[in-house]
């Protein structure tokens, strides 16, 4: 009687560790997709900005030396 019990109650730990360990799992797992999800929408983001702004920077100054260039 008293090892089931024994068995019973180190069972229940066991089934208390297993839930305590998936919940934290589980957040972690969402945690760190979220944070991952961020830096990479943030670091696309810049890297896009940053090769708009030189890509429109370069076709601004070509049309314009250009233009100029016609003008002139």
């Amino acid at each position: 009687m008293i090892n089931n019990d024994h068995a019973l109650r180190s069972d229940d730990t066991i089934n208390n560790v297993t839930l305590f360990g998936v919940m934290i799992r589980s957040i972690m797992i969402t945690l760190f997709g979220v944070m991952i999800r961020l830096i990479m929408i943030t670091l696309f983001g810049v890297m896009i900005r940053s090769i708009m702004i030189t890509l429109f920077g370069v076709m601004i100054r070509s049309i314009m030396i250009t233009l100029f260039g016609v003008i002139i």
